[in-house]
């Protein structure tokens, strides 16, 4: 998918438009919720193993979020080719084609960043072991004094390895995609555009942060917004069966329907009970889980879009 297009740094202040398409969003919603669901099965495996082993539990949870963020970068590939798809010719593909062409893309998308991502295990593997060295009886004070710069050197190498890895990650499914042939060295490929013109680099990620911090909350700003204004209509037009309905929804949405229960005026009657109240509660439930995401997912579609079109500006055609 060779772009010819010439991107610049005014462009980034058009990523909102860029992003704000429905398309993209539930594509990276999906991705999300995927994503959501590793993480949640690593965890709740790890809780298995709490009252048993002290260091399993947390090896599953490291685990887990590294599976998270794998399933979230491989995602990134139809996400990428509908944003790019926009970016070439103003009109994004459709969603199933989308997906067929960017799921092709999944395995070169989550083994770019495993190089990266297996330095700064080994950079946290050196710092536990600089800090269980001062649990040795006698000596452990001494360990860990003399180990007190080697630990400042390996924590400055573990912070900039991590904002590197989420630097990266926003420019490497645009290059897998943008350069097929290229998909085995995307990392190599992003290290030189990044080398080529470091502050420009830079300078264009930080403004990609400031303005997708500030897109974010007015996107929370109009969420909130369109959630008051369903209450209102809610409580004033079918008055206690939206609160009873609320009131059912089952314990498995955990507190993400908290806000809205606390929204409505609790009904002056109890509740009556019955099959619909049950299902309309697990409907509800389900309905704010999918806002939620949809929430969630649109910071993340933001900053891929942004990755585009910093990808763009750096390479030889920008």
């Amino acid at each position: 998918m060779q772009s010819r297009l010439s991107f610049g740094y005014k462009d980034l202040f058009r990523v909102v438009y860029i992003s704000l398409e429905p398309k993209k969003l539930l594509s990276q919603a999906l991705v999300l919720t995927a994503s959501a669901g590793i993480l949640l099965a690593f965890l709740a495996l790890s809780g298995l193993f709490q009252d048993y082993l002290k260091l399993f539990p947390a090896c599953l949870q490291a685990l887990g979020w590294i599976a998270a963020y794998l399933v979230l970068l491989a995602g990134g590939g139809p996400t990428a080719v509908l944003t790019l798809g926009d970016l070439n010719t103003g009109r994004p593909p459709a969603l199933g084609k989308a997906w067929k062409t960017g799921l092709q893309y999944a395995p070169a998308l989550a083994f770019s960043s495993l190089g990266l991502i297996s330095f700064i295990l080994a950079v946290a593997a050196g710092l536990l072991v600089l800090n269980w060295m001062g649990r040795i009886p006698a000596l452990g004070p001494l360990l860990w004094a003399l180990g007190v710069f080697p630990q400042f050197l390996l924590s400055l190498f573990l912070v900039c390895g991590l904002i590197t890895l989420v630097a990266g990650t926003l420019l490497l499914p645009a290059i897998v995609v943008d350069a097929p042939h290229a998909r085995r060295q995307a990392f190599s490929r992003l290290a030189k555009l990044i080398k080529k013109d470091f502050f420009r680099f830079w300078g264009y990620f930080s403004t990609a942060l400031f303005l997708g911090a500030i897109s974010f909350a007015l996107v929370t700003l109009l969420f909130t917004a369109a959630g008051k204004v369903a209450v209102r209509f809610s409580s004033r037009v079918a008055g206690d069966q939206a609160g009873w309905v609320l009131l059912s929804i089952p314990e498995v949405f955990q507190n993400l329907p908290s806000g809205w229960q606390a929204a409505f005026p609790l009904p002056a009657t109890p509740l009556s009970g019955g099959w619909a109240y049950s299902a309309g509660g697990a409907a509800a439930g389900a309905a704010l889980l999918i806002i939620h995401v949809l929430w969630l997912s649109y910071p993340i579609l933001y900053l891929f879009t942004s990755g585009a079109v910093i990808y763009f500006a750096l390479s030889e055609r920008g």
